[in-house]
């Protein structure tokens, strides 16, 4: 999948539609599975593979047919007995007005087996996020504890620094 230069992108993980010649699915899990001419077929003289390539990404579809990644398939914890995708998480944040990041992390917990935190980077005052993360439907996809911070902590490599955002929670 790729972006087509100039189009404009809505939201962050969003990659475009496939591209000719690629059948890109999702998985029963969700996952990104790919087939085409660039997928790795083998090794030469090794036997050849015959099915598609399973990403270990988690993603969905757009109404315009343009897959958008959530984030990997093993970021997916146990949180109150139940299958929690951190990454799902973080991007239905990531969707609300007013957030300009966000970084989810479990922590381990007794109660919960893991505890679902999310660090968003905003301006807005604390409380109008938790209104506006409490506005979205009940369920397990939804942080048990959330703090606000002007930015995320990141890596050299521009990525968010999760033990850095698992340790702010965990010292919490």
């Amino acid at each position: 999948a790729t972006v087509v230069p100039g189009t404009p992108v809505e939201h962050p993980g969003y990659v475009g539609p496939p591209l000719d010649g690629f059948d890109v699915a999702l998985d029963e899990a969700g996952v990104i599975t790919v087939e085409g001419p660039a997928v790795f077929g083998g090794y030469l003289g090794g036997p050849s593979r015959r099915s598609a390539h399973r990403t270990g990404d988690l993603g969905r579809f757009e109404a315009n047919g343009g897959l958008t990644v959530l984030g990997r398939a093993d970021d997916v914890v146990v949180s109150g007995g139940e299958n929690v995708s951190l990454g799902a998480i973080a991007d239905r944040i990531d969707r609300i007005d007013g957030v300009d990041d966000v970084a989810v992390v479990a922590i381990g917990s007794d109660e919960w087996g893991s505890e679902v935190c999310a660090l968003v980077a905003t301006e807005l005052p604390h409380a109008e996020i938790l209104d506006r993360i409490g506005a979205l439907p009940a369920g397990p996809e939804k942080p048990r504890r959330i703090e606000t911070a002007a930015v995320i902590p990141l890596l050299a490599n521009g990525k968010h620094d999760r033990v850095a955002v698992e340790q702010m929670f965990a010292e919490s």
